[in-house]
């Protein structure tokens, strides 16, 4: 659980808070397994948490939420995740595309879009689970689906930010990318090593065995909705034309 006071994670046979000494009623509220409220408040706990060093708080945050509350709390992450790639992706559609979605992606395209959106959070924790079981690792589905949602959700600010941004700065765009990829990397890795107890070879390997899947997923979408019925193909410039 997670301080009611300043958000840092607290074992849970606390007495009182190791960073502000707030004292741990033994009646403080725990989020239901069905309130989505709850997993809300504990989920944007969990980020304040880990969110000032994404690499060394990863693990602890995930750890001091037992399984079941980091799968609800991962899948929250995958949510929000999901939603920031399909609005960086709407929003990275030139203007006219963006009036009439439908008519220029058609249905299928829209679908495809969907996927699209989907596909990091997805490939991240299948990945993760696979890992984990293929070198021996420790942990748990529910540890792994924590750390596939935490991990993509520095790309999935990335996307809104560059959909707003647009090509015409593409310097910026290219900044914000590597900064992000480069901190999804890092977190899969301490995840890998810290959370499902893969060693630093297994990690190595892990590590761009999932994101490699996931970019060759998104590029196959990505590509079909770009040269689909209505669409004038990929712009100029585009990397998988």
């Amino acid at each position: 659980m997670f301080c009611q006071k300043c958000g840092v994670a607290v074992g849970d046979v606390a007495a009182a808070c190791p960073s502000c000494s707030t004292p741990i009623r033994e009646d403080a509220p725990r989020a239901s397994a069905g309130a989505n409220v709850g997993t809300l408040k504990e989920a944007l706990a969990s980020l304040r948490s880990f969110a000032g060093d994404p690499v060394g708080r990863l693990a602890p945050a995930c750890e001091s939420l037992g399984d079941a509350r980091a799968r609800r709390v991962g899948l929250a992450f995958g949510a929000a995740a999901t939603a920031g790639f399909l609005l960086g992706g709407y929003l990275s559609l030139p203007a006219f595309a963006r009036r009439e979605i439908f008519d220029v992606l058609g249905f299928g395209g829209v679908c495809k879009s969907l996927a699209f959106a989907v596909v990091p959070f997805a490939c991240a924790a299948v990945g993760a689970h696979a890992m984990r079981r293929l070198f021996g690792g420790k942990g748990s589905a529910g540890r792994d689906c924590f750390l596939a949602g935490a991990s993509v959700l520095p790309a999935a600010v990335a996307m809104i930010l560059n959909g707003m941004l647009g090509l015409e700065n593409a310097a910026l765009v290219l900044v914000v990318s590597v900064l992000a990829g480069c901190t999804s990397i890092l977190m899969l890795h301490a995840g890998f090593t810290r959370i499902s107890q893969l060693s630093d070879r297994a990690a190595t390997v892990s590590v761009p065995a999932v994101v490699l899947l996931g970019m060759w997923l998104a590029k196959m979408l990505a590509t079909s909705v770009l040269e689909g019925p209505g669409s004038s193909g990929p712009p100029p410039g585009f990397p998988w034309r």
